[in-house]
């Protein structure tokens, strides 16, 4: 409930306008929508409501007691939270200021702090000391090769390290991953993913944000062009001529 409120709380749509310049679309799953192999649009999702992210915090236990403007629990514990992500990328640490504005407005005190991806890494690997971190991890085509995210035996199963399933969700994504990896049946697989998809859009043990445009440049002396998520402008190479 508490990852759904944040989820709630964050404006994508004003993250893709001020920082994308529009060149972006919002992102609830795990799967980027143009892999149409594999994405899946029947998932939950999370439009920009702070109103109902309020109400479920409250739902939880949080209001602001004292008046401060600072949310605290039932044991008047004020919310804090500790955000990090990578210092060298100056859009990663934009899109970190807007998401903090939108948690304050709701009466979060956000503790933000760019650090050396090296740093980073360790804290989220290593030390675990942190709370909340904007990270990017590395795409592909097929769902499978990130098996190491999403298998609690995974080392980069990076919300719970003990090598333990936290409940059900957790056996039957691995369930999932060991079933479509022994699937030959190209729709039997996509079910199978769309599965995961829903899970984790539900449960959000990671909270997805938004996924910019691929955009290419290409010559006009080149014919037969039709570029796809898949290879980008020259996907389909053998049938690309030059003209005279």
């Amino acid at each position: 409930d508490f990852r759904q409120a944040i989820s709630y709380a964050i404006d994508r749509e004003k993250i893709i306008k001020i920082l994308m310049n529009n060149l972006g679309v919002t992102q609830y799953s795990p799967v980027s929508p143009a892999n149409v192999a594999f994405y899946s649009d029947k998932i939950k999702k999370y439009p920009h409501d702070p109103k109902k992210a309020k109400g479920i915090l409250t739902s939880i236990g949080f209001s602001d007691r004292d008046g401060d403007g600072i949310l605290e629990d039932k044991d008047n514990n004020k919310l804090e939270l500790s955000f990090f992500t990578t210092a060298n990328d100056p859009q990663r640490g934009q899109i970190a200021t807007l998401i903090k504005k939108d948690l304050e407005f709701l009466g979060f005190k956000v503790y933000f702090r760019p650090l050396v991806f090296n740093n980073l890494v360790t804290k989220l690997t290593a030390t675990y000391d942190w709370e909340m971190i904007l990270i990017s991890l590395t795409g592909g085509i097929e769902p499978y090769f990130g098996k190491n995210v999403w298998s609690y035996k995974g080392n980069l199963h990076m919300w719970n390290t003990t090598g333990k399933p936290l409940g059900d969700y957790e056996i039957e994504i691995e369930d999932i991953f060991n079933k479509a990896a022994r699937e030959l049946n190209e729709e039997k697989r996509k079910e199978l993913f769309g599965r995961w998809q829903q899970i984790v859009a539900e449960q959000l043990p990671l909270i997805y944000t938004v996924v910019p445009y691929s955009i290419y440049a290409v010559r006009n002396r080149f014919g037969n062009l039709y570029p796809t998520a898949y290879g980008g402008a020259f996907s389909e190479i053998e049938y690309i001529y030059i003209k005279e």
